[in-house]
Formats: C-alpha cells, structure tokens, sequence
C-alpha cells in the first residue's frame, strides 16, 4: 500500500494555479449570469451542469491537495495555522465590510435575503462556520469557507494523532457513510432554535480559537485536546448538516460527500507525492467516486421533489461530478507544461475574485438594472464588469492578501528557528516514510500562501 518516500521537489505548480483560475472562472461567470446578466446564461449547458458547484468542487479537490502539500512541507501545526490565519481572514474582513456597505444602501441579494439573529451572525462570520451554525452568511460564497475551516481541523487533528497521510481512510471512509447512513443521518439534531444556535456558534468559535491557540502555542497534551475537538466538529456537522433552508448541502449526507472530495484531494497528493502507491490510490479514488455517485442517486430520492426536479437533480449532479473529475485530471495530467501566463495569474488572484466578485455585481446593481437591458449591452457590461473584478481582485492581491502572507512568512519562520520542536509536528511519522525534502525558502512562502 505504501512505498518510500520520493524524493522530488515540491513547488507551487503552474497546473495548479491554472486550476484555481477555472475554478474561480466558472464561479464567477455562473453568478454573473444568474443574478446580473440573464440574457447570457447559456442554458445548454447550465440544463446539464452546475457550473457554480463545478467551480466549488474543483476548489475542494485542490485545497485538499494544498493542505496536504503544505503539512508535508511545514511539519509544524504553529506555522500551518499561522499561514492558513494570515491567507484567508484579511480578504475575508475586506470583502465582508465591502458587502455591508452595499447592504446598506438597501440592496437584497435574494427576496427573503435577511440578516438572521445578529449573535449567532457575528459569531458564524468570526468562526467562518456560518454554514454551519444556520447563520445568513453576508456573502452567500462564504459557505465554502465554513467546510475549508472543518477540513483544517480535521486534519490538523490526524496531524497530531500521526494519522494525517491517512487521507485514503477518510475519503473512503466519509463517503461510505454517506452512502450507507445517508437516509438515517439527521439533518438539525441540535433544532433550529435561536437559543441553540447562538450557543453552537459561541462554542465553534471557541473551538476554533482554542484549536488555533492550542497549536501555535501549546505543548502536546493542549494539541491534543484540540484534535479531539476537531474530531467531535466532525461527528457534529455530520448530525447538523441543514441547519437553515438555504444552506448549501441538501442533507447532512451531502455535507460528507463534500468533505470526501477534499480528502480525495490529499490521496492525489499523497499519490503525486510518492508517499501512496498509484495503483492503490486509483482503486480509492475509484471507490469514492462510486459512492458519491451512488449516495447522491440514491438519497436525492428522499428530497419532497417531484419527478422532474429529481431526474434534473441527479443528472445535474453526476454531470457536475464527472466534468470536475475530468478537468482535474487533464490538468493533472498536463502539470509538467507551461501554461499561460494570464491563466496562472488569475489562478493567484482567484481568493480575492472568489470573495469580491459578487460585491462588485451587487454594487453595479444598486443604480442599474442589468437584467433588463437588451442582450447586447449585457454582454458589454458583462465584459466590463470582469474587468473591473479583475482589477479589483489583482489590488487585494497585491495589498491585503500579499502582506498577510508576509506576516505569515516572517511568523513561521520563528518557530524553524526557535529549536526543539513541540510534540505536535511531523517527526514521528517521517521516520516511518522517510524525510521529506527540505523545502527553499521561496518555495515555502509560496505554499503557505495556499
């Protein structure tokens, strides 16, 4: 099942940047035609593919093979949390201030759009686990950083264990569940009750503050409580994965299959790496697509749809599946080329038109109403429009998420120099696979940066 440990150089790739730009690009375009510009959704393809949830599952795949990739290169949870802290919440508090002073102007995303009980709110957004709190997130896309933040505990948590090269028994092993208890799993075991949800969201924001702590800080026996509090979040969301009507996974099996696709993203790591056996990591990747596949047939059925909404559901969903495996794959099997320079570049900035691209529509749509304009001058303001998100994006880059990653850099690099490591690192297991590489200081900035 497992070889010795190859050791080849681990870089930030030219595929994946590409990757994250179609990732993103599909995102971007899906909203656009969906809210603003409705004279240019192409339908053809829409009928038979969610190109938002494309985008989101692509992203799933690779951060699973980041964070396994970054693990692999910091060995150290302090420099890890340090970086994942630093990379995601200073775009995030932008884009969040940004859409509340588009909020109040008045503006709705959706009808019905509202703020929901202002603790559990403030408390969700802070934890950046608003999807799974019930809380009305200010930008609808937040609700993949809910389950980014969840994968991150999780495997921080196997990290402390010594298990977090075992990505093949969570994939296989989340998608089996949702496949075998899909139909039993509650969806809100916890109730709906605002009283209940403030004290979930207080005790995930604790959670996540102390697990933070914990690992920058602490010694082994903190670290190791804060594993086991990665692991009871887990068990949670797998009983609580539909909270609020509008919450992105139609049931908690759904929230497991989306958790599985990240894991899969760390066996293709671990295979890539020379730390898994191809051939076996083939046949685990195989076996959890055949159970999303078959989870998601099977339990859409015990949605209240009617016949028609089901069939297109299903298709919808398979397709979407099928096209995100196809476009990993050649990407990955492309990753030793070149690819344009435009295309990777998009691919960096692609946190930033992720958060900010809705912000930049909803803004447009406070004085002009794109949707009734004639196709032509949609599609002119269409363009225009990803202008201005690119450019926007390419600023935050440049001056909210690049001095983070700076700080980051400078903060980690503390804990390299500071001596004996804490208990909570890599070193136990590396003797069992062999020492990885010793990462250039270029390269370790550029995968902290995610």
């Amino acid at each position: 099942m497992y070889r010795p440990h190859s050791h080849h150089p681990i870089e930030r790739m030219q595929w994946m940047d590409a990757l994250r730009a179609v990732a993103a690009g599909s995102v971007v375009v899906f909203h656009l035609v969906s809210y603003g510009f409705p004279a240019l959704r192409p339908s053809w393809l829409i009928e038979h593919i969610d190109l938002g949830r494309y985008g989101v599952l692509l992203f799933f795949l690779v951060s699973g093979y980041v964070i396994s990739m970054a693990l692999e290169r910091y060995r150290h949870l302090g420099a890890f949390w340090i970086g994942r802290v630093l990379r995601l919440y200073p775009a995030y508090l932008v884009s969040a201030l940004a859409m509340v002073a588009v909020l109040l102007t008045g503006f709705r995303p959706y009808a019905g759009w509202e703020v929901g009980h202002p603790a559990v709110s403030v408390l969700s957004h802070a934890a950046m686990l608003g999807e799974f709190t019930g809380a009305s997130p200010v930008l609808g896309v937040y609700w993949t950083l809910s389950y980014e933040m969840v994968f991150y505990l999780v495997v921080s948590a196997l990290f402390v264990v010594g298990l977090q090269r075992r990505m093949h028994w969570w994939a296989l092993g989340l998608a089996a569940v949702a496949l075998l208890g899909g139909g039993v799993l509650p969806d809100a075991l916890i109730g709906t009750e605002p009283s209940s949800r403030i004290l979930v969201a207080a005790a995930l924001l604790l959670l996540l503050a102390g697990s933070v702590a914990a690992y920058v800080w602490g010694g082994r026996r903190v670290a190791v409580l804060a594993a086991l509090g990665g692991f009871a979040l887990l068990g949670f969301i797998a009983l609580n994965g539909r909270l609020w009507p509008r919450t992105q996974a139609v049931a908690s099996w759904n929230v497991l299959t989306f958790l599985a696709v990240m894991f899969a993203g760390g066996v293709i790591f671990h295979a890539h790496r020379g730390t898994l056996r191809r051939s076996y990591a083939i046949t685990v990747l195989a076996v959890v697509l055949a159970q999303i596949v078959g989870a998601t047939w099977l339990h859409l059925a015990h949605q209240p749809w009617s016949e028609s909404r089901l069939a297109a559901a299903r298709e919808g969903s398979l397709t979407t599946l099928l096209a995100v495996v196809v476009t990993f794959g050649v990407f990955f099997a492309l990753r030793d080329r070149s690819f344009p320079r435009a295309l990777t570049w998009m691919g960096q900035v692609s946190y930033s038109a992720y958060l900010f691209h809705n912000v930049i529509l909803f803004a447009l749509m406070t004085s002009v109403q794109t949707w009734r304009m004639s196709p032509w001058r949609q599609l002119l303001l269409f363009v225009v429009t990803v202008a201005v998100i690119l450019a926007v994006s390419g600023l935050s880059y440049r001056f909210v998420e690049r001095p983070g990653q700076t700080v980051a850099k400078r903060l980690s690099r503390r804990f390299r120099e500071a001596g004996s490591p804490p208990p909570h690192q890599l070193a136990p297991v590396a003797a069992e696979y062999g020492e990885p590489d010793p990462p250039a200081e270029g390269v370790r900035a550029r995968v902290l940066a995610g």
